[in-house]
């Protein structure tokens, strides 16, 4: 069974005389059942805008790579793996007395056979003797500059010049010093305790063994 609305129901029950009053209070009591229509629906609310992420800051360069400086002591330097042979030993011909130093190719090395690394010479008989040899550490044609020669008897600096012919290959560059024949350098390096050392700087040396090879081409340049 249905029930009668409660605005009828209210409506009935109101007994007042004047018509007109009455319907508007029904009307009235009415409205307040039925939702209006044209009511506007609420405004959906915005999205959350998502915030920017924060700049991150560059990365730091990466900080130079130098090199470890020299022990103090020479004697503890590396040694160059190699030997001294004399040019009589080799079969070449030179225009004066002469020795040459191999040095053996690292077994990563593509180099499967000795490489000359630093020769003694001299021209003639009482020409000056000239000492050269070659470093991977050169980076700049410098033209002029000291060599250190370490021995047991002290050091001494001697100057020295680098060859570096354009386009030529890599056993034409070298760094040369020159001193007379009788200049106790020679004698320094023949007698110094089972090496001697050369050094361009703080971070760069070479420490060469001093076998009888070397006293044999400085005997014979002074003949």
């Amino acid at each position: 069974m249905r029930r009668p609305a409660y605005s009828a129901i209210v409506c009935a029950m109101i007994r007042i005389p004047q018509a007109p009053l009455a319907l508007a209070t029904c009307l009235l009591l009415c409205s307040g059942c039925i939702p209006s229509s044209g009511a506007t629906p609420a405004a959906p609310a915005a999205p959350e805008t998502a915030s920017a992420p924060a700049a991150q800051p560059a990365p730091a360069p990466a900080p130079e790579r130098r090199a470890a400086p020299l022990p103090a002591d020479w004697r503890d330097w590396p040694k160059l793996d190699g030997y001294w042979m004399h040019a009589k030993d080799i079969q070449e011909a030179q225009p004066g007395p002469a020795a040459y130093y191999f040095v053996k190719p690292k077994p990563h090395h593509a180099k499967q056979q000795p490489w000359r690394w630093a020769s003694i010479s001299c021209e003639a008989n009482g020409g000056p003797i000239t000492f050269a040899y070659r470093t991977s550490k050169m980076r700049e044609p410098i033209k002029a500059f000291p060599t250190t020669v370490i021995t047991s008897f002290g050091e001494r600096q001697i100057n020295s010049s680098y060859s570096d012919p354009q386009g030529s290959a890599y056993e034409d560059k070298r760094i040369t010093f020159s001193a007379p024949a009788r200049d106790v350098i020679w004698d320094e390096i023949v007698y110094s305790r089972g090496s001697f050392a050369l050094r361009l700087s703080d971070t760069t040396g070479h420490r060469i063994p001093n076998p009888p090879e070397i006293a044999l081409v400085v005997e014979d340049c002074r003949s």
